[in-house]
């Protein structure tokens, strides 16, 4: 729009389908009351007005000058509704200016957000994890800046243009939260099919057979399934991973296995004090109810189980017994496990791990494939 007003109609199209749709798909998937509430972590109030006030800005702006005027008001017209836009944000949403996860307890983002890797940055991710997250975002820019270069029809080289900025933006934002990752992908693809559409047509133009196989291997890496294993496999190979160590799932996976709850299925139903990546297969696999889930929403539900597996064992009793549980599920070979004794190596889960048993818990079911133990708290 900034550099030809020709693009105003689909600018302002664009806008008010946004403006409007996105608070009529809210009201009609989650009804009318959830217009209102302030959710920092989803779509909701702030972000829907913000973008319905940017939008009546824009518009109106748009109006205004029509084909009036050169690049200079039309910049000026969309730095108006975005400086609306943000008041409107500050005053609705001012919660939300330190984050969607600024609510959470400290203790919840200490031991358990801040160590959930694909939340992380590109430097706290292992070596290996970090190149097979990469290494197709950089393939996907170098692809991307190909078509913008190459492409025949010189009208689509703008296009291409706007593509290089987004997917390039894309990766950085992934440098710094590695689930982002996967919409940089979604953004590489166009320039990724183009490559590969020109190294396969450069393929059929070998005369010699083995030439075009092996440039035919090579459109293989523009899918980016395919060059992140291949950068995964050849770090492994060269077991030069060398990276801050995360926990390793591998126990963890063990855990939450259906097989190992299915004793649990016989029981009466009752509430089990669970560690958190324990309880929402416990959920699943059984009738039983929990105390909290990894889900960042119940915050002061999932502290409340972190301060009964951190405490020490004698203090800890109080804390379990309070919130009405008959037992305690716990696995002592899991990342969640370490990283609690990080935070508290004298707690609970400390005792626990070292095959300990404080004297109010009595031990009703172990799996024999993992270290998952079923406890009973002893009738006071």
């Amino acid at each position: 729009y900034v550099r030809g007003a020709d693009n105003g109609r689909r600018l302002a199209a664009f806008a008010a389908v946004f403006a409007l749709g996105s608070p009529a798909i809210l009201a009609a998937t989650r009804g009318f009351s959830a217009l209102w509430p302030v959710w920092c972590d989803a779509w909701s109030a702030p972000y829907w007005m913000t973008t319905a006030a940017a939008a009546v800005v824009l518009l109106g702006g748009m109006a205004l000058i029509r084909t009036r005027g050169g690049a200079g008001r039309r910049l000026l017209v969309l730095g108006a509704a975005g400086v609306v836009g943000a008041i409107i944000f500050v005053l609705r949403g001012e919660a939300c200016l330190a984050g969607p996860f600024a609510a959470l307890d400290p203790l919840v983002r200490d031991t358990w957000y801040n160590n959930v890797p694909e939340g992380q940055p590109l430097w706290r991710q292992s070596r290996t994890f970090a190149l097979y997250l990469a290494v197709p975002g950089v393939i996907g820019i170098a692809a991307t800046c190909f078509a913008w270069r190459r492409d025949a029809v010189v009208a689509r080289r703008a296009q291409w243009a706007v593509m290089l900025f987004l997917v390039t933006g894309a990766v950085l934002v992934s440098v710094f939260v590695g689930r982002a990752i996967a919409v940089a992908h979604a953004y590489a693809l166009p320039g990724l099919a183009f490559a590969g559409m020109a190294i396969l047509n450069h393929a059929r133009a070998q005369r010699l057979l083995i030439k075009r196989f092996g440039i035919t291997l090579l459109a293989l890496f523009m899918a980016p399934t395919i060059s992140g294993l291949v950068a995964d496999i050849v770090v492994a190979a060269a077991k030069s991973d060398n990276a801050a160590p995360r926990p390793s799932r591998g126990g963890l996976l063990g855990c939450q296995k259906r097989a190992a709850y299915l004793p649990m299925t016989h029981m009466p139903t009752t509430r089990v004090f669970a560690q958190i990546d324990l309880a929402s297969h416990l959920v699943l696999y059984s009738r039983h109810s929990v105390i909290a889930t990894p889900h960042h929403r119940n915050s002061k539900a999932m502290a409340l189980v972190y301060r009964g597996f951190m405490t020490p064992a004698d203090r800890a009793e109080r804390i379990v017994r309070a919130t009405g549980a008959t037992h305690l599920l716990f696995c002592g070979n899991s990342g969640e496990t370490s990283q609690m004794i990080r935070g508290a190596p004298k707690g609970l889960a400390a005792v626990l791990r070292d095959g300990k048993t404080p004297g109010w818990l009595d031990p009703v079911y172990r799996d024999k494939r993992s270290k998952l133990v079923l406890y009973r708290v002893r009738p006071l």
